[in-house]
């Protein structure tokens, strides 16, 4: 656990790194209530997010009547996604589910993760 933690912790001091993690749910048996939060082992579940400025969560939303698939990135902290942190709607102004779909189409500057990791 705390080889892993050193890697983070050196990997951040230098420059801006993206990591991703699969998601563990979490059902509260006496309030019934179903959180999420980051799959790393022990301690490390809460310790790796501190390291990091912008947590998010990304998601695919089932299809929609055109038959495609949306993919969303949650900035700001809900009730099952409670270690949610991120400057993006403070600094850019969005809210809510930001759609992050590709359209293959059409150019990708502009599309995306990039559009708003600026």
């Amino acid at each position: 656990m705390n080889t892993f933690r050193n890697i983070i912790r050196s990997i951040t001091a230098v420059s801006n790194v993206y990591l991703t993690a699969h998601m563990e749910m979490h059902k509260d048996d006496l309030s019934k209530k179903i959180h999420y939060q980051p799959l790393f082992t022990g301690k490390n579940r809460l310790r790796i997010p501190l390291r990091f400025t912008e947590c998010v969560v990304l998601t695919k939303e089932p299809a929609d009547a055109d038959g495609g698939e949306q993919y969303m990135m949650h900035v700001e902290k809900t009730r099952e996604h409670p270690f949610i942190r991120s400057t993006i709607p403070r600094r850019k102004g969005f809210r809510g589910p930001l759609n992050v779909t590709l359209d293959f189409k059409k150019p990708l500057e502009g599309q995306g993760l990039g559009k708003y990791l600026k």
